[in-house]
């Protein structure tokens, strides 16, 4: 599964070994040592996953290539973190920040996810500003001559980030399950 664009330059062939090529993305890093039969991302080390969780795990090497707005501690359980990622959308940890999954699932807008406020009363709930548009602070995102086709809006999370759904019907906000709107 490639998830990003790839160019028509992003890929090298070792000259001494064709076998060994690599393949970049406008998010990613690839490489293969049996001529392309398997890949593996070289960006971050891909972990076991964990029984019951759709997303692989991820350890970061340190070579992420986005913005990171936020990064959360979750107060009810120590072992869970969270990041809010331009690109990458959202991430969340449940062993303390050392390894990591995606985790944006049921979210109409995945790109970004530029903050989380995470309810200090209802444990698991965490609300978050998405959108898919990513860098929207920047003034080039806001860009006037930029198409205008990108949408956004809020989302809410009942199980500390593992999916989403939007608390509304996407024609306004309004109360939400526990809560009331004034």
């Amino acid at each position: 599964h490639w998830g990003h664009f790839i160019t028509n330059r992003g890929v090298a062939i070792d000259p001494f070994d064709a076998k060994h090529l690599m393949l970049t993305t406008q998010g990613d890093i690839y490489e293969t040592r049996d001529g392309g039969e398997s890949w593996k991302p070289i960006i971050n080390k891909v972990l076991p996953s964990v029984p019951g969780d759709k997303a692989p795990r991820y350890k970061s090497i340190g070579l992420e290539i986005t913005s990171c707005w936020e990064y959360y501690f979750d107060p009810f359980n120590p072992e869970y973190h969270y990041a809010a990622y331009s690109d990458i959308g959202f991430v969340r940890s449940t062993d303390r920040g050392k390894s990591w999954s995606w985790s944006a699932f049921g979210s109409p807008w995945k790109n970004t996810y530029y903050q989380l406020a995470i309810d200090p009363d209802i444990k698991g709930r965490i609300y978050a500003a998405v959108s898919s548009k990513h860098d929207i602070p920047h003034d080039m995102a806001l860009s006037p001559t930029r198409p205008k086709k990108s949408l956004g809006g809020v989302v809410v999370s009942t199980n500390a980030g593992r999916s989403w759904k939007t608390p509304y019907d996407r024609k306004g906000l309004g109360a939400l399950p526990g809560r009331v709107c004034t």
